[in-house]
């Protein structure tokens, strides 16, 4: 019966575990997060983490046809299973559900397991996103 028990709270904290997305932190600058764009490679997602008000928002940003575009780690459908996304092969994949989203169509947003759109802009050779528009999310995490 104990070897029973310890094998189930081991598998829960496996899952638990690999259910959960851990990305790169970064930092506010004041009310802004300034993110590099020369590290980016064409259609792959760079993943990141911010805390805003206490609470850790994931999201990321991807150069598609050499447009900055960027997300949150969640959909409106899936995100109360904390699960986010991950890249395959030109997709972004749904962790709850398995849908698939080409990388050139993100922007269409049709669909309720589209990432959401996270607002930045270019800036200077950085991505800027404003801290307004990341705790805009913090419903989703």
């Amino acid at each position: 019966m104990r070897v029973l028990w310890a094998s189930a709270c081991l598998l829960a904290f496996f899952v638990s575990c690999v259910n959960k997305p851990s990305y790169t932190g970064v930092a506010l600058a004041g009310d802004l997060l300034a993110l590099p764009v020369q590290t980016l490679t064409e259609e792959v997602p760079a993943f990141y983490s911010v805390i805003i008000d206490g609470k850790k928002i994931n999201f990321f940003i991807v150069l598609v046809d050499g447009r900055v575009q960027s997300y949150f780690d969640a959909c409106k459908e899936c995100y109360s299973k904390k699960m986010g996304y991950y890249y395959e092969k030109g997709h972004m994949v749904c962790k709850a559900c398995r849908v698939r989203f080409p990388l050139d169509r993100l922007d269409s947003g049709i669909g309720g397991c589209y990432p959401i759109k996270l607002l930045g802009t270019l800036e200077k050779g950085r991505y800027v996103i404003g801290k307004e528009a990341l705790s805009a999310g913090t419903v989703y995490f």
